[in-house]
C-alpha cells in the first residue's frame, strides 16, 4: 500500500470532491465512468488550504506509478464540455510516486560447502606394515577442517580352505597332516606359519583337504594360493597339483580390512580423493566419499510470515532453492551457503502449485505465496505442506514463481497452472 497528500485551495466551505486515478490506467472514453475515478469527499469547514491523504494499493517496488486528478466544489457546475472525464471548473493535478526499494529479495541459495558423510571401502590392497594411515584430502575453503579415517588391518589369522582342483597322479592314499606350500616356488608361506591341513587322497586326487591347525595370525594376501607337497604325500606321477585357496577371518595381515570416518571435517567444496599407500603391494580402492548435507532453515531467511511447520531441509553439495527474503536476514546465513540475489519479490509471477509424491514416505513441499499489491495485511508467507505417500497432484496454492523447495526432489514431481484471480 502507498500513500500521497493533495493540497487543494478552499474558497467555501461544504462538500468538495477529490478524483484520483492511475494515468493511463483506461482507454479514454466521452464520460467520467469511462475513466474509472476513485473519489472521496472532503468536508471543508473553514476555507483555505486543505491537505488529504489518499491511499493507494500500488506496488511501487517494480516501477514508479503516476496518479492524475482533480478536486472540485460539489457546489461547482459540473459539466465536462472537453469530454475528457473532468469537469471544466475543476483544478487538475499529477503525482509520480517514485520507485521504492523492495525490501523483500529473490536470493539464490547454493549449498557450497559440506562435511564427508560416508567412506567406502572397495579392495583392502596388500603389503601393508599396519602403520599406515589415510590420507583425505583437506577442504578448499577457508577455516574448513580435513577429515580424518581410521585403518583396521586384517588380522591374518585363516578360518577357511576351499580347493579349486584335486590334482591327479598322487602315488599315496593317505589321510595325511601336512604343511601346504605355495603354488609359485613350492616354499611354505614366509609369514603364516604353523598352518596344517588333513589330506584324504582317492584314486590319485586329492579329494579332501581341511584346515587341522591354523597356525599363527601373520597370513598375508601372497599366501592365499597354496598346493600339497607330493613328497609330503607319496609323491607324484604324471599328473597336477592339487590347488587350494585359504581365506583370512578378518582380512589379511598386510591389507586394509575396513575404515572408520573418525571426523567428516567441514569446508569441502568438491569431492576429495583419499589415498593410503602401503610399503609394497598394491594400494587399497575406496570409492568416491559420499558427501554430506547442510540444513536450511526457509523460516530464518524471510521477508514476510512463517507458519510454523518445520521448515528446514538438507541441501546436497552444489543443490540450491530459491526464496525471497530480506538483506538483513540473509546477512546471517552460513558461510556455507551462497545466496545470490535475482530481482524483487514482489514483482515475481504468481504460480499455482501441484506436486506429487511417488513413494512409499510422506515428503514435504515448501512455497511461498504472492502478494499482489493491493493487501497489506496479507504479505508473503511462507507455508510447508506434507506431501502424503503415494499422491499425485496435490495443490498447494498459488505462490511466487520458482520459490517451491522439495523435500526429495529426485522423485517428487512439480505441475503448475496459472493462478485463479
Amino acid at each position: 500500500m502507498a500513500s500521497f497528500n493533495i493540497t487543494f485551495q478552499a474558497n467555501t466551505t461544504g462538500d468538495h470532491t477529490v478524483a484520483y486515478r492511475i494515468y493511463n490506467n483506461d482507454a479514454p472514453g466521452t464520460s467520467i465512468a469511462s475513466f474509472n475515478y476513485d473519489t472521496l469527499t472532503v468536508s471543508v469547514t473553514v476555507p483555505g488550504t486543505q491537505v488529504v491523504n489518499i491511499t493507494v494499493p500500488a506496488n511501487l517496488y517494480c516501477v514508479p506509478v503516476t496518479y492524475t486528478g482533480y478536486v472540485i466544489a460539489d457546489c461547482l457546475d459540473q459539466t465536462d464540455g472537453t469530454g475528457d472525464g473532468i469537469p471544466d471548473a475543476a483544478s487538475t493535478f499529477t503525482v509520480t510516486l517514485d520507485q521504492q526499494v523492495d525490501p523483500c529479495i529473490f536470493h539464490e541459495i547454493t549449498c557450497a560447502q559440506v562435511p564427508i558423510d560416508t567412506l567406502t571401502l572397495v579392495s583392502g590392497g596388500s603389503g601393508y606394515a599396519g602403520t599406515e594411515t589415510i590420507v583425505i584430502d583437506a577442504p578448499t575453503a577457508p577455516g574448513g577442517v580435513q577429515a580424518t579415517a581410521t585403518p583396521t588391518f586384517g588380522t591374518g589369522s585363516v578360518t577357511g580352505m576351499s580347493r579349486s582342483g584335486g590334482g591327479t597322479g598322487y602315488l599315496g592314499a593317505g589321510p595325511y597332516t601336512v604343511t601346504p606350500v605355495l603354488t609359485t616356488g613350492g616354499y611354505p608361506p614366509t609369514t603364516g606359519t604353523g598352518l596344517t591341513i588333513d589330506v584324504v587322497i582317492t584314486a590319485g586326487i586329492v579329494t579332501s583337504a581341511i584346515i587341522n591347525t591354523p597356525g599363527n595370525a601373520d597370513f598375508v594376501a601372497a599366501d592365499s594360493q597354496l598346493t600339497i607337497n607330493p613328497a609330503d604325500v607319496g609323491g607324484i606321477g604324471l599328473g597336477s597339483e592339487c590347488l587350494l585357496v585359504i581365506s583370512p577371518t578378518a582380512g589379511w595381515k598386510d591389507e586394509l580390512y575396513s575404515i572408520n570416518l573418525t571426523d567428516p571435517g567441514s569446508g569441502y567444496e568438491g569431492v576429495p580423493s583419499v589415498v593410503m599407500n602401503p610399503e609394497s603391494g598394491d594400494p587399497a580402492i575406496f570409492l568416491a566419499p559420499v558427501m554430506g548435507t547442510q540444513p536450511l532453515d526457509l523460516s530464518a531467511y524471510n521477508c514476510a510470515t512463517v507458519d510454523g511447520n518445520n521448515d528446514t531441509y538438507n541441501i546436497e553439495l552444489g543443490d540450491a532453492v530459491s526464496i525471497c527474503a530480506s538483506r538483513a536476514s540473509i546477512l546471517g546465513i552460513s558461510s556455507v551457503f551462497d545466496a545470490v540475489e535475482i530481482e524483487q519479490c514482489h514483482c515475481k509471477e504468481c504460480i499455482r502449485y501441484f506436486v506429487s509424491n511417488p513413494t512409499g514416505s510422506p515428503l514435504k513441499a515448501t512455497i511461498q505465496t504472492c502478494w499482489d499489491g493491493t493487501d497489506g495485511a496479507n504479505p508473503i508467507q511462507t507455508i510447508t505442506v506434507t506431501i502424503p505417500a503415494a499422491t499425485v497432484d496435490q495443490e498447494l496454492g498459488c505462490g511466487i514463481l520458482d520459490s517451491i523447495v522439495l523435500e526429495d526432489p529426485i522423485n517428487m514431481t512439480i505441475t503448475t497452472a496459472a493462478c485463479i484471480i
